[in-house]
């Protein structure tokens, strides 16, 4: 046989094995691409993994379908299947990523974090990688790692002002005399976030005005928890209390603090009363102990206390007011609601609460509840949760069409308000428009659950949408 021949038998048994053997791999791999096309990412799993079993030469077919069953929310088969193509040496940068988001959701919170911090240190600051580590780091309260990475974030994204938001937020924790900087570089990068940001702006400026350093944690503690940013606000308290331990609002804080968290804040009050049982502050705190354990008689005791000890503070009067009602002194409540907006004529919240109370309890709707409730529209005007209140009162005098109009007008300032949903659902289920008020409720249940106002809407869907 002449070399042309043989050669041309080579070649055409060559072609007969690429016909023979190939196809179902490459088939396999096309179809995986077309299952991730079709939004099928538990299919494309499965067939990358079979193509990577045929394929042994190309280990990062084992990081595709790692990747493609986390897509699918696939957290086990995930970690798997990219572990087989770690043990490969495959794993891209993205791959490593990944890998750590799989062990984190299955709750393998550490070795996330380690897969991470190997990466890190082997690849250099990458932003998605920096950001899981940070989200990683808060949530696990290892707060000096999760400063130190915002730190290298911002050192290659200068321009991130979510990261100089948070990184601000961390050093008011510890540091308040640092932390003003990096908030105004966030709001000068983000104006948006200027009106939220305002409290804990205010409270810095003012912690910076004293030398004393418990005091200083212990009022931008108070800015953080007015951006409900307990666990770190509890932090500055710890740090207040080990720096002045005699200092009795710093404990009360932190007994606060603590109960926000799930804790037990009983020890830190009663130390805070120990030291100082003739704070308004402690006193307030204790009573809002009390009012959370269902204590109410004891509550408005506190409660009480605190007004003799500061008559002229407005806000402890409207606590006053809130135990009343719970204790079921409605005369004496109103009493001291009316007293709050004597104090302070110029705060909208103390007239709308005085509203909201002849709201709920329809009692001088006309004479007390709705001018009080203009009031407080006047001082905030488009405020949503004076609307919905004043939308309240008319519903309560039977005017339907007027109270529909101002929980359209509430919803359209704040469209997540649910309470305003809720009383929207009300006006629609006396109206016989059952879908809209199923519509209402729902979403009224939605944005509130857990809350009171979010089981009120469940207990009316299970009522009369069973």
């Amino acid at each position: 046989m002449s070399f042309h021949s043989r050669l041309r038998n080579f070649l055409i048994l060559l072609l007969l094995l690429f016909l023979i053997g190939l196809p179902p791999v490459w088939v396999g791999m096309s179809a995986a691409r077309l299952a991730e096309q079709q939004n099928d990412p538990a299919q494309a799993a499965r067939l990358y993994e079979m193509a990577a079993r045929h394929l042994p030469w190309r280990p990062v077919l084992w990081q595709q379908a790692g990747l493609a069953a986390l897509s699918a929310g696939e957290a086990e088969e995930a970690v798997r299947l990219l572990n087989e193509g770690k043990q490969r040496g495959a794993l891209t940068l993205s791959g490593q990523i990944a890998l750590g988001q799989a062990l984190w959701q299955e709750g393998r919170n550490q070795e996330a974090v380690t897969i991470w911090e190997s990466t890190l240190a082997a690849s250099g600051p990458d932003p998605e990688l920096l950001g899981h580590l940070i989200e990683a780091y808060h949530a696990l309260g290892r707060y000096t790692d999760e400063r130190e990475a915002l730190q290298r974030l911002l050192s290659i994204h200068p321009q991130d002002a979510e990261a100089h938001y948070r990184l601000g937020l961390l050093l008011s924790a510890s540091q308040p005399e640092s932390a003003l900087k990096e908030l105004m570089e966030a709001v000068r990068l983000n104006p948006m976030l200027d009106t939220k940001l305002q409290p804990m702006r205010r409270a810095l400026n003012l912690a910076l005005l004293s030398d004393e350093p418990a005091y200083r944690l212990t009022v931008t503690g108070q800015g953080l928890a007015a951006l409900d940013e307990w666990d770190l606000a509890r932090q500055a308290f710890v740090r207040a209390v080990r720096l002045h331990p005699a200092y009795a609002e710093a404990w009360a804080w932190l007994g606060e603090a603590d109960q926000h968290l799930g804790r037990d804040g009983t020890a830190a009050l009663e130390q805070a009363e120990a030291l100082n049982p003739d704070s308004a502050l402690v006193q307030v705190f204790l009573g809002l102990h009390d009012q959370r354990q269902g204590q109410t008689a004891q509550a408005v005791r506190h409660f009480e206390w605190a007004v003799h000890l500061e008559p002229e503070n407005a806000t402890w009067q409207a606590a006053l007011a809130e135990a009343y009602v719970q204790d079921g002194n409605l005369p004496l409540a109103l009493e001291a609601y009316q007293r709050a907006v004597q104090i302070d004529p110029r705060e909208p919240q103390y007239w709308r609460m005085l509203a909201a109370f002849c709201a709920v309890y329809e009692y001088q709707i006309s004479e007390i509840g709705l001018p009080a409730a203009r009031r407080a529209l006047e001082l905030n005007p488009g405020d949503a949760s004076a609307l919905d209140v004043i939308g309240q009162l008319y519903l309560a005098l039977g005017n339907r069409p007027l109270a529909e109009n101002y929980f359209q007008q509430a919803i359209k300032a704040d469209p997540d308000l649910a309470e305003a949903h809720l009383h929207l659902g009300v006006i629609y289920l006396q109206t016989g428009q059952m879908t809209l008020a199923r519509e209402a409720f729902q979403r009224s249940a939605s944005l509130a659950a857990g809350m009171p106002v979010g089981e009120q809407a469940q207990m009316l869907l299970r009522q009369y949408f069973p």
